[in-house]
């Protein structure tokens, strides 16, 4: 019995650990132009991930001037291009907390912005000024809990490119699963003793 509540602790000290999610875009069939495309709105309900603007998942034969090159994951990325009426703000929300958030940026020199919210309050901010076209950046969010992200832009030129969005979730404290262990240990232990 001493080991089954061991190995208990030991379950609990380690579940509160999650590992991140990256959308990458590259599961998508993608077309090269937005004359072929739709808005991403639920590709990613799935994982409790919801898209709301205009960005667009493109394949890089669009020729987007950027580097395809690392960071990028090839082939697809999420596109916007003002003059196909795909810009900002694009708004990205969770079905869990959020603690940490990053994007790759490139394709546009200006700044790039993420908010995030929480509640419909605004609870961080994150900026970078892009001073390059063809060059990636990363930008990240970082905090004690979001629950939504806009992802926005000022002083860009109309065409970029976002890839690799790496979302950190809320891990589940470990005193949760422990307590809740422990009560399905006691209740198994009454059972085998009522037995």
């Amino acid at each position: 019995m001493r080991a089954f509540i061991s190995a208990v602790f030991i379950f609990a000290s380690v579940s509160g650990v999650q590992a991140a999610t990256i959308i990458d875009f590259d599961d998508q069939s993608a077309p090269p132009a937005f004359s072929q495309q739709t808005p991403l709105a639920e590709e990613y309900a799935s994982l409790g991930v919801h898209f709301s603007g205009t960005g667009e998942v493109l394949n890089y034969n669009g020729n987007f001037g950027v580097s395809l090159g690392l960071p990028f994951t090839s082939p697809n990325f999420l596109a916007f291009n003002g003059d196909s009426g795909a810009f900002p703000p694009e708004t990205i929300s969770f079905d869990f907390l959020v603690t940490n958030f990053s994007l790759d940026f490139a394709g546009s020199a200006g700044h790039v912005i993420l908010k995030g919210y929480l509640d419909g309050n605004l609870v961080e901010t994150a900026s970078l000024y892009s001073g390059s076209n063809f060059s990636w950046s990363t930008l990240t969010l970082a905090g004690s809990g979001f629950d939504q992200i806009i992802f926005d832009v000022s002083g860009t030129d109309n065409s970029f490119v976002v890839d690799n969005l790496t979302i950190n979730a809320v891990p589940v404290p470990a005193a949760v699963w422990l307590f809740g262990s422990a009560l399905a240990a006691f209740g198994w232990m009454r059972r085998k003793k009522a037995v």
